[in-house]
């Protein structure tokens, strides 16, 4: 029996606003449904900086003091700067 899949947008597409455009094929992976369902049962419709730092609160006691940084930092880099140009509107 073949793996049932589906469209994952990376972005949500209700998570559009003035600098984001979920409507663009880069923003689009195919996931096993179960790994999609499984993904948003934890992660609802978050955005991948969103996630970051949900995962990061999430194994907070197991990363080290460096990548912990690491990771704060780039979760508070500036939108525009985070994602790529293709999901970007065009300001």
């Amino acid at each position: 029996m073949a793996k049932k899949t589906n469209k994952h947008h990376i972005i949500p597409r209700s998570r559009e606003d003035e600098i984001l455009n979920p409507h663009t094929d880069q923003n689009i992976i195919i996931l096993d449904r179960d790994i999609h369902e499984a993904y948003h049962r934890v992660f609802r419709n978050m955005t991948p900086q969103e996630t970051l730092k949900e995962w990061l609160k999430m194994n907070i006691t197991v990363i080290s003091s460096q990548t912990r940084s690491d990771i704060i930092e780039t979760i508070s880099t500036e939108r525009v700067l985070f994602y790529s140009s293709k999901v970007i509107k065009k300001l």
